[in-house]
C-alpha cells in the first residue's frame, strides 16, 4: 500500500501559492490586455458619437435657420402675386373691352396663318405633282 501523507511541507505550499499567483497574475494580464484594448476601441467611438451628435444638432439648427428664412421669402412673393393678381383685375375691368378685341385679333391672325400655311402645302403638292408628271412625259 502506499503511504498516503497528511500533512503538507511548507515547501510544497509555498510552490502550490507560487504556482497559483503565477497563473492568477497570468490571467488578470489578459484581462488587463482585454480591457486596454476594448479601452482603445470604445473611447475613440465615443468620442466620434458626441462629435456626430453635435454636428447633427448643427445640421438641424441650420436647416431651421433656412426653413424660417424661406417661408418668409415664400410670403414675401405670395404677397406680390396677390398684389399683381389685384393689380390685373383692377386693369382688366378697366380695359376689358379692349382686351375682348384683342383677343379676337389673335384669333383671326392664327386663322389667316392656318389659311397661308393651306395653300403654301398646296402649292407644293402642286409642283411636285409637275415634276412627277415631267420625268413620266420626258423619258
Amino acid at each position: 500500500m502506499e503511504d498516503k501523507k497528511e500533512y503538507v511541507t511548507p515547501l510544497e505550499l509555498e510552490r502550490s501559492h507560487n504556482q497559483l499567483r503565477s497563473d492568477l497574475n497570468k490571467k488578470i494580464g489578459a484581462v488587463d490586455d482585454k480591457v486596454d484594448n476594448l479601452r482603445d476601441i470604445v473611447l475613440p467611438m465615443v468620442q466620434s458619437s458626441e462629435q456626430t451628435a453635435e454636428n447633427t444638432r448643427k445640421i438641424a439648427e441650420s436647416m431651421e435657420r433656412f426653413t424660417e428664412a424661406q417661408r418668409q421669402t415664400n410670403g414675401k412673393f405670395y404677397q406680390k402675386l396677390g398684389e399683381h393678381d389685384i393689380t390685373f383685375k383692377s386693369i382688366e375691368g378697366q380695359f376689358s373691352e379692349v382686351g375682348i378685341k384683342l383677343q379676337y385679333r389673335a384669333e383671326d391672325k392664327a386663322n389667316n396663318a392656318k389659311i397661308w400655311v393651306a395653300i403654301i402645302g398646296l402649292f407644293g403638292v402642286g409642283i411636285t405633282m409637275i415634276f412627277q408628271a415631267a420625268s413620266y412625259l420626258f423619258n
